[in-house]
Formats: structure tokens, sequence, C-alpha cells
């Protein structure tokens, strides 16, 4: 399974690495205007400016989102309530796909084992 993510700051890099250890089997590839992916993925992507996806997030599903199986979103709950996760969120009603969770910057430790373990479930079920 591919983990594709989207970071900017570095704060969805770190979870994607965090997340990295506990699903050794998958293959994490970061996310760039240029980037195609022809197998199902997961995305792990940031949210941009007051609730955006981020261009290279868009740039990237108009070539791939047709494989994507599941998202995952970082946030800050500072940009208001209505603005936080709002990308991946968006993106799960677009591709009509599941929202795994959405978490705040780079996540807790919490944050990645749920997220492990949803997917883990997807696999096991067959579902990716």
């Amino acid at each position: 399974m591919i983990i594709a993510y989207a970071s900017l700051t570095g704060k969805v890099k770190h979870f994607a690495d965090r997340l990295q250890k506990q699903l050794p089997e998958c293959e994490f590839i970061k996310v760039k205007k240029t980037t195609e992916i022809n197998e199902p993925f997961i995305l792990v992507t940031y949210t941009f400016g007051h609730g955006e996806i981020p261009n290279e997030v868009k740039k990237f599903m108009l070539s791939s989102g047709r494989n994507i199986v599941a998202v995952a979103g970082s946030g800050e709950k500072n940009w208001g309530e209505h603005r936080y996760c709002k990308a991946s969120i968006d993106i799960a009603k677009q591709y009509d796909v599941p929202l795994l969770h959405n978490f705040e910057k780079m996540g807790y430790d919490s944050d990645v084992d749920i997220v492990a373990t949803k997917i883990k479930d997807l696999l096991q079920k067959g579902m990716i």
C-alpha cells in the first residue's frame, strides 16, 4: 500500500515518519505537483490558508485521484473550526472515500496510532 503525503512545514512529514514506523510494509511518497500514482493509495495532507486544498495536492489529484482509497488530514484549530482540516474533509467528499482521521499540526502519538490501526483494518478486510 502506498501512503502519499503532502507537507509544507514538515508537520505532516513528521506524522508520516512516525506512521511509517508502524506500517513498515507501506511505501511512503511525498506529494509534489508532478507526482503521479497509478495504484491505490491513502493520502495524508495539510490544509492551506483559509481551508484550501494545497496546490500540489490539487494537481496530484487531477492525475491520481481515481486511485485514492482514503484520506487523513492535518490542520490547526486556531484558524477556526470551519477551516480545521477542511482539505481532507473536502477530498473525502469529492472522491467519496473514507476520512480516516483529522489531527492538529503534527499530531499526537495517539493520532498516529488511530490512523495506523484504521489502515491495518482496511488492509485486513481487503478493502485496499
